[in-house]
């Protein structure tokens, strides 16, 4: 599983502030939340997919992806949007992905370490 971060002083941002002295706060909030929590599931690196953004079910979420943009939240790639400075505050695919090939060579090895012979007795284990 992979968690997306949000820094404890997120509302005290400039940029965030901005976005609570604007047009439409709540959508924008919540299309920033939910967007970064599909982003980090899906290992994009912070891209979130312009088809992608109606499909959070935030409404009013084509003016919210403007407001993002407006504040520097966001920037406008092309075929959608990507996350400001998501390198520097998120896990990227390639660390995720190490990260999860580093704990199945590690189970697999506790496996083999503690597999059971057919005659019963666990390989590698001395049992009192």
């Amino acid at each position: 599983m992979v968690w997306f971060r949000v820094d404890d002083s997120f509302g005290d941002h400039p940029k965030v502030e901005a976005l609570l002295a604007g047009a439409c706060p709540d959508a924008s909030i919540a299309l920033w939340t939910l967007a970064g929590a599909w982003c980090a599931k899906h290992l994009t690196n912070g891209h979130v997919p312009a088809v992608r953004v109606p499909r959070l079910g935030v409404k009013g979420h084509g003016r919210a992806a403007a407001e993002l943009v407006r504040v520097g939240l966001w920037v406008a790639v092309d075929g959608g949007f990507a996350f400001h400075q998501w390198a520097e505050r998120q896990p990227s695919r390639s660390s995720v992905e190490a990260k999860r090939e580093a704990g199945a060579a590690r189970q697999a090895r506790f496996k083999r370490a503690h597999e059971t012979r057919e005659d019963g007795v666990t390989n590698g284990v001395t049992e009192a």
